[in-house]
């Protein structure tokens, strides 16, 4: 007999190589029932059409549902964009450096678009030398600190967002000697760790 509970998964696309949430997610429920919720990693979600069926109760956080009908909970990620850009223009930046989450992540091109759609509605080119989607790695986002850096008109703001990213920016920025006033314009949702991590 199946248990009631309530389960939550999030940020399967950091196991995909092991378990997908495809598999995950029907494994968990059949030892529970009532209510799944989910951060679904890809963008194809009728592999939960059958645990619906049999019951279960769906929420999906942080993504709009994909090819199924269910409940969702997420925010306007590309208003969140706009309005990070538009602070950075508040306070005479024009020359804003974009480091993302990959493409495949559902918030990330939204990000990405409320960003751009912010520099355009200032009349600001975009500038494709200055975006970099270097995924949730620290040493990724090392790398793309150190790039955008090293133009010969290089960015006097960075827009960063996921944990990896930003530790990896606030690192390097570190190892430059620019990080003043970062941890108040950007802080990470944890705290830096003490030593690197791949």
């Amino acid at each position: 007999m199946r248990q009631f509970c309530s389960l939550y998964i999030k940020d399967i696309e950091h196991f995909a190589e092991t378990m997908s949430d495809d598999v995950l997610a029907p494994t968990a429920l059949q030892e529970c029932t009532a209510r799944l919720q989910i951060v679904p990693a890809g963008h194809d979600h009728t592999y939960l059409v059958s645990e619906q069926r049999s019951g279960a109760r769906l929420i999906l956080v942080d993504r709009e549902p994909s090819l199924l009908d269910t409940d969702s909970i997420f925010s306007d990620h590309r208003q969140a964009g706009v309005t990070a850009v538009n602070h950075m223009l508040k306070i005479d930046h024009r020359r804003i450096a974009y480091l993302g989450d990959r493409t495949t992540v559902s918030t990330a091109p939204q990000r990405f678009d409320g960003c751009r759609h912010a520099l355009g509605l200032a009349h600001i080119e975009y500038a494709n030398e200055l975006v970099h989607h270097p995924g949730p790695s620290e040493v990724a986002a090392i790398a793309a600190t150190e790039q955008v850096l090293s133009l010969p008109d290089p960015p006097t703001e960075l827009f960063t967002r996921q944990n990896l990213i930003i530790i990896g920016a606030v690192r390097a920025l570190r190892t430059l000697g620019l990080e003043d006033g970062v941890a108040e314009a950007c802080p990470p949702a944890q705290p830096l760790p003490e030593s690197s991590s791949a």
